[in-house]
């Protein structure tokens, strides 16, 4: 057999007998390969059959392993039904397996001399060369198929699934389905784009993150935008339980909030965004010098070009522009329910459940757009949902937009549980929203935020009112929390212990190198070395390091002795451990600095560079040991000192707004 000329995207071989794909099509498929199972023995072989399959047993080979070289005899001689020619058990032909094992090469070669209608083919499950293409992930494949024959992006499988949609089921690459997108029309007699089937694409779509793609199927097809899965889902329902996709549901670090304030996002794919840019660059020369104008335009191109270099403010940057688009749609899909009369709104909103799963993710861009575009909506019970369901989840953003001292945001307060939101908050939240803070220590300290912020925007009556079992709210937040505030002790204790055992070997090793400093005294008791600046620097390092160590061993101690109660995590035991970690991070630098500085006294006369290494040495164990406490230790002081409750105008619109929005 000649040597092998494969795809370089060529898939692993598996044998169409065992092929899930198959196994789960083939008891379905309605034409006439259906009529007999796939495993075939040779007692229902007939003759006919069996010359035919030895006959092309060496191309059936060549096509399982993508071999055009084994291949070509085969259609060398003008035959128009190799093409078409059943080559294996499961009916199918030379293409169709080729396109199966993902043989690109193959495929491209066997395109080239078949008539078109011949690619329309259909294999087990009625799927085509292009639904293997499109489920495997080959858009080279996919090009070259459509290419030849447009039509075929409009057939259908057994299911009703056409070749985009078997694309979204089975989670191909963006680029592929993007292509399949554009490429698929809504011509009869199929009209993939109707029906529950397109409910199922736009769902699909969007679980997927392909939100471009969904945008401008929208924007071809304006109906999609409220179209039902066959599950009952919708775009906007999908994207409510869908927090990574949204600003207020991603969790940066601080360089990357930095990058995603300051890296300018266009989508170059939507026109509405490229006619506004325009608009704005028109007013902005008419208006602004022409150094703003350069300083822009020069801004815009170095981030643009450095996100090529920096691969952190590359991914910032593509997560920006899906949350971009992410806030387009929904702008898309509100706006299409504009169409829809007051009963009908009432009805998708009950039965999607929008604004709960929004708020139970803290999705505050779907909250804020659809109370922007149906105000009436906070009137009703999905308004009462809102904060209720922002405290049973945890949501500090949903709860910010709908806790503020106007008459709205106190009769929501008082309505929306009984006896009392403070009994509400003593409830414990999800496991999930438990799992975001880091240690036990800090999940106490939440959880008492959280109770103190709901207990200040009620009635002091209603601290006093008890639940059925006779119990207030802060007896049922001490009983439900009687677990987290052991793990908190637990914590706090076992951390103290540890980081008080370094602080005390720092400053006993301080204090003993004080009366034995390097080189000695002279016969007075005065040191040798009194007038040379690095002991100057090696004394006072030392005394900075046993006063700092001193002060992180008494912040310790008083963590260790305190009484533990809920209370105490809120501000005392955190400041305290605060205080302690700073105290013992110091302490550690500037007993490194010590160290270094004795050893270049002793070392100084003979080496004189002495100073770089000791100075790069000192200061790497320094270094790590910041590394690995420091992220602790600023999440502390952010959760201790920065309030997560800050009050936001329920109103206000975030995300994209739409130009054409007669709403703006």
């Amino acid at each position: 057999m000649a040597t092998n000329n494969q795809s370089t995207d060529q898939d692993t071989f598996v044998p169409l007998d065992v092929d899930p794909l198959y196994q789960a099509a083939g008891r379905d498929v309605s034409d006439e390969s259906a009529e007999r199972p796939f495993a075939l023995t040779a007692a229902i072989i007939s003759e006919e059959e069996r010359i035919r399959f030895k006959y092309y047993h060496q191309l059936y080979l060549a096509a399982l392993k993508g071999n055009w070289e084994a291949a070509k005899g085969y259609f060398q001689d003008n035959d128009p039904n190799v093409y078409t020619a059943e080559i294996s058990s499961t009916r199918m032909n030379a293409l169709l397996v080729a396109s199966c094992n993902g043989h690109t090469k193959l495929v491209e070669m066997l395109v080239k001399r078949m008539p078109k209608e011949a690619l329309e083919k259909r294999g087990p499950g009625g799927y085509t060369a292009l639904h293997h293409a499109a489920i495997g992930g080959h858009l080279k494949m996919a090009k070259g198929l459509i290419r030849k024959n447009p039509r075929l992006t409009q057939i259908t499988d057994n299911s009703g699934n056409t070749p985009l949609l078997c694309a979204v089921l089975l989670f191909s690459r963006h680029k592929l389905v993007r292509y399949l997108a554009s490429a698929t029309t809504i011509e009869k007699p199929e009209r993939p784009f109707s029906g529950c089937k397109a409910g199922d694409l736009m769902v699909n779509l969007t679980h997927m993150g392909f939100h471009d793609i969904s945008l401008y199927i929208i924007r071809r097809e304006p109906s999609l935008a409220l179209a039902a899965s066959s599950e009952g889902e919708t775009i906007l329902q999908v994207l409510a339980y869908e927090p990574a996709h949204f600003r207020s549901g991603t969790k940066l670090n601080f360089w990357e909030r930095w990058i995603y304030q300051n890296f300018p996002v266009h989508d170059e794919d939507d026109p509405l965004e490229t006619s506004d840019q325009d608009l704005v660059v028109e007013k902005q020369s008419q208006t602004n010098e022409a150094k703003t104008q350069v300083y822009q335009g020069v801004k815009e191109v170095l981030w643009r070009r450095s996100k090529y270099l920096v691969p952190c403010i590359y991914k910032v940057g593509e997560k920006k522009l899906g949350h971009e688009r992410a806030c387009k749609l929904v702008h898309l899909c509100l706006k299409a329910l504009l169409n829809y009369n007051e009963r009908e709104r009432a009805k998708y909103f009950n039965e999607q459940e929008i604004l709960h799963y929004a708020a139970c993710c803290g999705i505050v861009e779907i909250v804020t757009a659809s109370l922007h575009y149906f105000p009436d909506l906070i009137f009703s019970k999905h308004g009462r949902m809102i904060l209720k369901n922002a405290i049973q989840w945890r949501q500090e953003k949903i709860f910010n937009l709908a806790c503020k001292s106007t008459a709205l945001d106190k009769m929501l307060a008082t309505q929306c549980y009984k006896p009392s939101i403070s009994h509400l908050a003593a409830e414990l939240p999800t496991n999930r929203q438990l799992s975001v803070d880091s240690c036990a220590a800090l999940q106490m300290q939440r959880e008492v935020q959280w109770y103190k912020a709901i207990e200040s925007i009620q009635h002091p009556r209603m601290k006093q009112l008890t639940s059925a079992k006779g119990k207030t709210a802060f007896d049922c937040f001490s009983e439900n929390r009687k677990q987290m505030r052991e793990n908190a002790e637990k914590w706090m204790k076992d951390t103290s212990d540890s980081c008080m055992l370094v602080s005390t070997l720092i400053a006993t090793v301080a204090f003993a190198v004080a009366f034995t400093v390097p080189g000695g005294n002279n016969e007075q008791g005065i040191p040798i070395f009194l007038n040379k600046t690095s002991f100057r620097v090696f004394v006072y390092s030392d005394a900075l390091a046993l006063f700092s160590s001193v002060t992180s061993i008494l912040m310790f101690l008083s963590i260790l002795t305190s009484s533990y109660k809920e209370e105490d995590f809120h501000r005392a035991l955190p400041k305290r451990m605060i205080i302690g970690l700073a105290s013992l991070f110091f302490a550690i630098a500037t007993m490194m600095v010590a160290f270094g500085a004795a050893l270049a006294i002793v070392l100084s006369e003979r080496l004189k560079w002495v100073w770089g290494p000791i100075i790069f040495s000192a200061s790497f164990p320094a270094t790590l040991f910041i590394m690995l406490q420091l992220p602790l230790f600023i999440e502390m002081v952010q959760s201790t000192y920065g309030s997560i409750f800050q009050r936001e105008k329920i109103w206000k619109l975030s995300g994209h707004r739409d130009a054409a929005d007669p709403l703006y």
